[in-house]
């Protein structure tokens, strides 16, 4: 049998791995898991390199990833499941981790379709809501996505999973203060479109107006910061039964998001 090429946890490369998971180097993600790492290279990521476990090449899919990862030129190293846990940022690792760039977008990038169309998000600090939402702009076809500071980073690895791979295709741009999103807002002359609980235009009965449009969404509990809300050129609450006080932001994003493509591609209210 053939030597592993990493043996122990106290590996360097291992501490690297942890370090990057950790954010020590911003340019730079940890994707793990077959589908994840698929999706990955399909959205034509720069990986640089691969942990796998025996786990992996159990199952002809596991081996036909290996061969792609090969073929991409990531560095591929072999560990036992012991020191891939180390690494592993889950709870039951599926044998496969890799080490790719961040893909690295301008306010420009996010504004160059006809339609126009972005998700903001204010304060979202759970990044499994962040990941719903940029998974729900890529379905809905929004050009682009926002994550001002103080929200969850899109890239982090529960908003990675809760995005199945639309980060790595949707542009985004994350941390952004909110003063150089209204400065961008107005240089792009951006219609801005803020989702509050209770008070706003019921959803159906709003105009969007036309594009280039963003659509902001706060926490579930504190909404929107007043700064950001009272800069924006419409409100619009989405109408509930009386028992119900709030939905969840991811929830609400996608219904918002859903309605505009509905008008989008509909033609109309």
């Amino acid at each position: 049998m053939r030597a592993m090429d990493i043996q122990s946890t106290k590996n360097p490369l291992i501490k690297r791995i942890r370090a990057i998971r950790d954010g020590e180097e911003k340019d730079l993600v940890c994707i793990e898991g077959v589908r994840l790492v698929e999706e990955a290279i399909d959205a034509g990521l720069d990986v640089e390199l691969a942990l796998v476990s025996p786990k992996l090449t159990q199952k002809e899919r596991g081996n036909q990833l290996v061969h792609r990862l090969t073929k991409v030129g990531a560095t591929i190293k072999e560990c036992n499941h012991d020191v891939f846990g180390q690494a592993s940022g889950v709870t039951t690792p599926q044998g496969v981790l890799v080490v790719a760039a961040k893909k690295r977008f301008s306010f420009t990038d996010l504004v160059r379709s006809k339609s126009t169309c972005i998700a903001v998000v204010v304060a979202v600090r759970d990044p499994g809501n962040v990941g719903a939402i940029v998974r729900s702009a890529e379905a809905a076809g929004a050009s682009g996505f926002v994550a001002i500071e103080g929200s969850a980073d899109p890239w982090k690895d529960k908003a990675l999973r809760g995005s199945a791979g639309s980060i790595f295709r949707l542009p985004s741009i994350g941390d952004l203060s909110q003063d150089d999103f209204l400065r961008l807002a107005r240089e792009h002359q951006l219609r801005l479109v803020a989702t509050q609980m209770h008070g706003g235009t019921p959803l159906w009965d709003a105009d969007f107006g036309t594009s280039p449009i963003a659509f902001l969404f706060g926490a579930e509990g504190p909404g929107l910061p007043s700064r950001l809300a009272d800069r924006c050129d419409l409100r619009v609450s989405i109408p509930m039964v009386a028992s119900v006080e709030s939905l969840n932001v991811s929830v609400a994003a996608s219904l918002v998001l859903f309605e505009q493509r509905r008008r989008t591609v509909g033609g109309g209210r």
